[in-house]
């Protein structure tokens, strides 16, 4: 009997244990529910005082004038942003213009300088005909002209890169002083 009194009294102190458990429980959800709803409620208070101060900002600058050249400020800032995606496209494919001229340069000098080596061996050797070298000679000054022609074509391929960078960087400028403009 002892036991049963025993055990009829823990299950009795965990049964109370699990109520108090329970109602905690229910406390917790409710103060959970209720933060969640006061936070969406200061959430929607902050966007309604967000369009209070769009709405006076637009009648301020209205009343002093500056709505016409807000809106046109925020117009050009849409045209400068697609003509900075347009300057970047065109940048890209002379980036890739050039890294393409480049390996034919290098190529073109790996060339020249094999055949000055070949022309060299032949010039060496005492029965080489004068019609060899002069092919030979004529296939180096033919393989440098080409090497110039592609070192010009770098040449102009990497000033039109910098002057695409310029551009986007006067357009960047350009560009941040809108949007500042457009901030204060």
């Amino acid at each position: 009997t002892r036991v049963t009194v025993t055990w009829a009294w823990g299950l009795s102190m965990l049964c109370d244990t699990l109520g108090i458990l329970q109602e905690h429980i229910a406390e917790l959800e409710h103060s959970l529910g209720a933060l969640t709803s006061a936070k969406r409620m200061q959430w929607q208070n902050r966007e309604v005082a967000s369009m209070k101060v769009e709405e006076e900002r637009k009648v301020v600058l209205a009343d002093k004038g500056i709505l016409e050249w807000v809106t046109e400020a925020q117009k050009r800032s849409k045209d400068t942003d697609g003509k900075i995606v347009a300057l970047q496209k065109e940048k890209d494919t002379l980036v890739g213009e050039y890294k393409t001229q480049r390996k034919i340069v290098d190529d073109l000098k790996n060339e020249l300088q094999g055949n000055i080596a070949r022309h060299t061996k032949l010039a060496e050797e005492p029965s080489q005909s004068e019609t060899v070298l002069q092919e030979s000679l004529a296939a180096i000054h033919k393989l440098r002209d080409q090497l110039s022609a592609g070192n010009e074509k770098l040449k102009d391929l990497k000033k039109g890169v910098k002057d695409v960078q310029d551009k986007l960087k006067v357009t960047y400028i350009f560009f941040v002083n809108i949007f500042i403009c457009l901030l204060s």
